[in-house]
């Protein structure tokens, strides 16, 4: 089965794509924030990451950018999509350049 993580800071982000994911027989877990995700990463060894670019109340997307990062410093195998209700062509610019797969706007 193939595992996909979600890391969001939206509860309802996070069961939205859950549910979605699962009806589809996708295995997937969710983390809420960042600093929880590189232990469930190792543990769980998700083929995908659908990451958040902001947990705060800054948009900037800095915060995913770094956690892009981290991911890929871990493991350049993982599949990263960054999604942001923030979206601009700069920032999807950037993310693609720093290893993202794709990028996505949420609604």
């Amino acid at each position: 089965m193939r595992k996909i993580l979600i890391i969001d800071d939206d509860p309802r982000v996070c069961l939205s794509l859950e549910l979605l994911l699962r009806k589809n027989s996708y295995e997937v877990r969710s983390v809420k924030h960042p600093n929880q995700s590189l232990d469930v990463l190792k543990e769980f060894q998700p083929e995908l990451v659908l990451l958040d670019m902001n947990f705060s109340i800054n948009t900037t997307g800095k915060q995913g950018l770094a956690m892009l990062s981290r991911i890929r410093y871990y493991d350049q195998s993982i599949i990263v999509i960054l999604i942001t209700g923030w979206a601009t062509l700069q920032l999807a610019v950037e993310v693609t350049k720093n290893g993202a797969k794709d990028f996505l706007a949420k609604p």
